[in-house]
């Protein structure tokens, strides 16, 4: 099963749910600004991108460059990371085998899922530097609030 099958919904849907109920304030605060990383990099990626780059993909159809899963994947994946830092380790990897994916599955050329690699970078570093400019630097991933005038 993919990420791209409606079916991984039923496993994924449920995991995130019980991390937002059980997290906190700032667990769902950090699925929020994820939910806006991945509508930033799939636009970026998907509208904006494909429209201005419209690129054959290797086995013959239309709306190559960039690669969307790898932008999306990497989004995610750089967001996470740096909220996370001892997720890297996890999470980089499955990025660059979603990536190396589109690659040997024919539906990109090497150079799309670069370049949706870095479209998605580029949106998870902005989603971790609004946490980190809305709520602060101080234990942004536990829920650290920016502290107030009066402290």
């Amino acid at each position: 099963m993919f990420a791209s099958d409606p079916r991984s919904a039923a496993i994924f849907v449920p995991i995130v749910a019980f991390w937002a109920w059980r997290g906190g304030r700032a667990a769902r605060r950090n699925l929020l600004v994820a939910l806006g990383v991945l509508a930033l990099s799939d636009f970026v990626s998907g509208v904006v991108l494909k429209n201005a780059f419209p690129r054959v993909r290797p086995n013959g159809t239309n709306s190559s460059f960039p690669s969307s899963h790898a932008a999306n994947s990497f989004g995610q994946a750089v967001y996470f990371s740096l909220l996370y830092p001892r997720a890297a380790a996890l999470l980089l990897p499955i990025a660059c085998l979603v990536a190396l994916s589109r690659v040997v599955l024919g539906k990109h050329w090497p150079s799309d899922v670069v370049a949706g690699a870095a479209v998605g970078a580029m949106a998870g570093v902005c989603g971790w530097w609004t946490v980190r400019r809305l709520w602060g630097s101080a234990d942004v991933a536990a829920g650290g609030e920016r502290p107030s005038a009066q402290e």
